[in-house]
């Protein structure tokens, strides 16, 4: 019988909705909303992005990006500029202002992690991070391989 409280992804679900919930009252008032992350943060590493390289590192469907992208470039967070060597494409890059939150993300990450990570083992932390990379790698093999590439809606 399905008890909610013992699902892992009700668990899950419920972890990221309040990691969500955390990084609005923290960062809301940069105009930083979560789902914008990932795409900060590689742009942070990795100046000069495609869309097709953010959708690949962040792991984001090619239609949720461009939307994300859209609402990032109306909240000046990031331009687009043309390739020079191929006209075709864009490369993203953050805004100046983006960048100057840089510390302010990084020192946020830092102490959630934190926070989430209170009063838990070390050894547990290890193998909780084992176990939630394998069920990462199982639901995208399940969406991969039953996902919209095989002409299933998602």
């Amino acid at each position: 019988m399905y008890e909610r409280e013992q699902s892992l992804g009700y668990l899950i679900n419920q972890a990221a909705r309040l990691t969500h919930r955390s990084i609005r009252l923290q960062l809301g008032g940069d105009g930083v909303l979560p789902a914008y992350l990932p795409v900060m943060l590689w742009l942070l590493e990795q100046h000069g992005l495609t869309q097709a390289d953010l959708c690949r590192l962040a792991r984001i469907e090619q239609p949720s990006m461009a939307e994300l992208l859209k609402r990032m470039e109306r909240d000046g967070l990031i331009v687009r500029t043309r390739d020079v060597a191929d006209r075709r494409q864009h490369r993203i890059a953050l805004t100046p202002h983006a960048r100057s939150l840089s510390e302010r993300l990084h020192r946020w990450l830092e102490e959630s992690n934190e926070i989430i990570r209170g009063g838990i083992p070390p050894d547990d932390l290890v193998t909780f991070s084992r176990v939630i990379g394998q069920m990462i790698n199982n639901m995208e093999t399940f969406v991969r391989d039953h996902g919209a590439d095989n002409g299933n809606k998602e």
